[in-house]
């Protein structure tokens, strides 16, 4: 949520009148169900984009119904089905808007780098020389800072009336977010005030709105079932 910010900043919300859904997929580590393909294609559509400017590579679906359906149907993987393919569209859409290069959108040395990077460490109070910069499995750079600063972001985020279209994405649409059986789309659909996004690696952070307190989880093995039952144990 923290990089699909500059959405809101930019003004590309109203300029592609994206829905809340469709800023949620944005924001979203999807299953790639039919719902969450075709949300990304109305944005690519809306953008003047296509698939094939998506850089991330084609992956088997998290979603079981759709694993199933391509097998009987006989169809390959797409890019649209890897979980991160709506972060993908909004990064094409900021490149668009901020003239840099949308056929390399995934390199380190394109500006987009610099400009995802200084909106993250802005809202996570981080020093820039601080963070460190890898290569997220999506093929985007990855910004890791520590637990507390990414808690900090995720609290200025989401208590910042300017942001309030991504609070309201994450509430109305928990399974877009993630999907059915997900941790953090089945923690936002059991209440009304939290708002929850797992990250890889073992990760996943909470939000209580009335309290505006975070809370972080982090498993050291990355265990996503540990993930669940500590973050469940905790809340």
């Amino acid at each position: 949520p923290m990089q699909a910010s500059p959405l809101i900043d930019l003004s590309l919300d109203k300029k592609y009148q994206l829905t809340l859904e469709e800023i949620a997929v944005c924001c979203a580590s999807h299953t790639g169900n039919i719902s969450h393909q075709n949300i990304i294609r109305q944005i690519l559509k809306k953008a003047g984009f296509s698939e094939n400017d998506l850089l991330c590579l084609p992956h088997e679906p998290l979603s079981r119904k759709e694993q199933e359906r391509l097998i009987k149907e006989n169809l390959p993987s797409l890019k649209i089905h890897n979980n991160c393919s709506g972060k993908h569209s909004a990064m094409l859409m900021i490149c668009k808007e901020k003239g840099f290069d949308t056929s390399n959108y995934n390199n380190m040395a394109n500006p987009l780098t610099d400009y995802i990077l200084k909106q993250v460490c802005n809202l996570c109070s981080a020093d820039i020389n601080d963070v460190i910069i890898s290569k997220d499995g999506c093929g985007l750079p990855v910004i890791a800072t520590t637990l507390e600063e990414l808690g900090r972001g995720f609290l200025n985020l989401f208590t910042d009336k300017k942001y309030e279209k991504i609070k309201n994405a994450f509430l109305n649409n928990p399974y877009i977010i993630g999907g059915e059986n997900r941790l953090d789309s089945e923690i936002i659909n059991s209440s009304h005030n939290i708002i929850a996004k797992v990250g890889a690696c073992g990760l996943c952070v909470v939000v209580n709105l009335e309290k505006e307190e975070c809370l972080v989880v982090k498993i050291a093995d990355s265990n996503m079932e540990a993930r669940s039952i500590v973050t469940i144990d905790s809340l």
